[in-house]
C-alpha cells in the first residue's frame, strides 16, 4: 500500500484558525500536486482530510485530478494535534493507495512513527504543499523494515513546479 500525505496548501491569516482559505499560491500548490500524482499513476481510494477549511479546499482540488474514482473522506483527528493512532487504523479502509491531507504537527508525527516508530524524530519539513510517498512492504521485505514502512519519494511545491 502507498501512504501519500500532503501538508494543505498556503492559508491566508485569519483569526479563526478553522476557517482559513487558500491563497491563490496554495491553490496552484495542491493543483500541482494532483497533477504530479495522476503524471507517476497515483490511483489514491480515498483522500482523508481535516475539517479545516485548508485541508478540506487542498483535497478537493487533489481529487479533481481524478474526477469519481477518489472518495473524499472528512477526519476530525488529522488536525494540526490530532492523534496519529486513530488514522492508522483508518488507513485500512485503502488497500492500494490513500492521501492524507492534513497539518503540521500532525503530518510530522505520523510519518516519522511511521518510519521509525518514534512520533518525535521529525525527518521532513514540510512546507505547505509538501509531499511524501510511504510505501508498506511489510508482506514483502519484513525482515528489512521494522515497522513496514519506507520512504518512495519526498518534493517541496518548487520541486513539483510551483
Amino acid at each position: 500500500m502507498e501512504l501519500i500525505i500532503v501538508r494543505h496548501g498556503e492559508a491566508e491569516l485569519a483569526f479563526n484558525d478553522d476557517n482559513r482559505h487558500l491563497t491563490e499560491n496554495g491553490k496552484e500548490e495542491v493543483e500541482s500536486v494532483g497533477r504530479f500524482l495522476s503524471s507517476i499513476g497515483a490511483q489514491p481510494e480515498y483522500i482523508f482530510h481535516s475539517n479545516k477549511a485548508r485541508s478540506i479546499e487542498s483535497a478537493i482540488r487533489i481529487s479533481k485530478t481524478y474526477g469519481n474514482n477518489v472518495k473524499l473522506e472528512l477526519e476530525k483527528g488529522i488536525g494540526p494535534e490530532g492523534d496519529i493512532f486513530n488514522i492508522i487504523d483508518i488507513l485500512t479502509l485503502a488497500k492500494y493507495c490513500a492521501v492524507i491531507v492534513g497539518h503540521i504537527p500532525f503530518i510530522e508525527r505520523l510519518t516519522s512513527y511511521l518510519l521509525f516508530q518514534d512520533p518525535q524524530r521529525n525527518l521532513f519539513d514540510f512546507d505547505t504543499g509538501s509531499v511524501v510517498c510511504l510505501k508498506n512492504i511489510r508482506e514483502v521485505d519484513f525482515e528489512r523494515v521494522a515497522n513496514g514502512w519506507r520512504i518512495e519519494w519526498f518534493l517541496k511545491p518548487i520541486e513539483i513546479g510551483v
